[in-house]
């Protein structure tokens, strides 16, 4: 055997430790998916989840917590009442938000993922009175990384964000 076929055997035997290394970096799972609930703010908050599989090398890894989101927007009198059942907007749509982590050594992360409430679109309220967000609920969690995990968070979050009587009417708080 020539000394160009010995090269060319250990450059292929390189090409291929190379690769079974790569294809081990990128072998990403969820080996817990974590938790959903609701931030103050009202943004679902996705918390709890560990990513295995990441290899030894440090690799970025992109994480976005999607759901269903249903957002209901008030407008409050300076007397702390809602003054018109009418006076509200329920918005529901997709929502998703997503944060970029480097794994360690171990070849994991974990971590919290956030994503914004549906917006109000363009309800607004009256002069005199005061723009809130009254309850969200988010159904259909789910979790995805940039390299193909995905895994579902069981059931919704929701939570009224009124304190006092408002929190009591069914209009704002279902």
């Amino acid at each position: 055997m020539g000394p160009s076929r010995v090269m060319v055997i250990v450059a292929l035997m390189f090409a291929a430790l190379v690769t079974s290394s790569l294809a081990w970096a990128q072998n990403s799972h969820f080996v817990r998916s974590g938790t959903a609930g609701v931030g103050d703010d009202g943004d679902l908050v996705c918390s709890g989840w560990k990513i295995a599989g990441l290899g030894s090398t440090p690799v970025e890894d992109t994480v976005t917590c999607s759901a269903n989101g249903t957002a209901i927007y008030a407008c409050i009198n300076h007397g702390g009442n809602h003054p018109s059942a009418s006076n509200k907007e329920t918005v529901s749509g997709p929502v998703s938000g997503s944060g970029t982590f480097l794994s360690g050594k171990n070849g994991t992360i974990s971590g919290s993922v956030s994503a914004e409430a549906p917006g109000p679109g363009t309800f607004s309220c009256p002069p005199g009175q005061d723009f809130v967000l009254a309850s969200v609920s988010y159904t259909g969690i789910t979790l995805s990384d940039s390299l193909g995990a995905t895994a579902n968070i069981a059931g919704a979050a929701e939570a009224c964000l009124l304190s006092g009587e408002l929190a009591q009417d069914p209009t704002l708080c279902p």
